[in-house]
């Protein structure tokens, strides 16, 4: 009996439904990445919950949605396909309310948190230059205009402060190479910055999510 027919014979038609389409989107997570469920590991499952948030799922959708792959575990175990359920160490997301404002106060406090110049950089251009994550990750030094203390990003032009300017200038790297790159020196993904971001949230005093701290920034523009 497959994952789908239990779900089929233990819930009603609705509820099943919905768990039969919350299997689906991960099994396409997996065959996008080539990778077979059994070969899941707790890394894997990070990735998920990141790729989720950039699909635009709430973190309550993701709780649901994590709960269901718990299930999908907790069967391939009970069919002896593996020993160990990757979900185990898993936690459900807290759930932070909306809207809430931060001080500025607050964000030079989570700049301040970096433990590297990258992540610092990261935070400069999304809290105080309001650098969207789908364009940090292109952003090359040829992008950049030191003398107008300017970055182009796609069709547009964003004045930078002089610290987050003499942050970019204190990296190395040739014109042709992307600013922000992970720990295997390659392209960041949008991704990453999100990772990024919720790690220093996390060790922060500010009770807000990533993506509706990036909405109240755009709000203010």
């Amino acid at each position: 009996m497959d994952f789908i027919k239990y779900l089929e014979e233990e819930y009603q038609e609705k509820v099943a439904n919905g768990y039969k389409k919350d299997f689906l989107q991960f099994m396409y997570f997996l065959n996008d990445r080539q990778q077979k469920p059994t070969e899941v590991k707790k890394s894997d499952i990070t990735e998920y919950i990141m790729w989720l948030r950039e699909e635009g799922a709430k973190e309550t959708t993701i709780n649901k949605k994590i709960s269901l792959i718990r299930k999908f575990y907790q069967y391939l175990r009970l069919q002896r396909s593996m020993l160990e359920n990757p979900f185990e160490e898993i936690k459900q997301l807290k759930i932070y309310k909306e809207d809430k404002e931060i001080t500025d106060e607050q964000k030079d406090n989570l700049i301040q948190k970096a433990d590297s110049e990258r992540d610092r950089l990261i935070l400069k251009l999304l809290i105080k230059e309001k650098v969207k994550p789908t364009e940090m990750i292109n952003l090359k030094f040829e992008n950049i205009d030191d003398k107008k203390g300017m970055v182009f990003i796609e069709n547009k032009a964003v004045i930078l402060s002089e610290d987050t300017l003499k942050t970019i200038g204190d990296f190395d790297g040739i014109s042709e190479q992307y600013i922000l790159t992970n720990q295997h020196g390659k392209q960041i993904k949008e991704s990453g910055i999100y990772f990024i971001l919720n790690k220093y949230l996390k060790d922060s005093d500010i009770k807000i999510k990533p993506n509706e701290l990036l909405r109240s920034r755009e709000r203010k523009q």
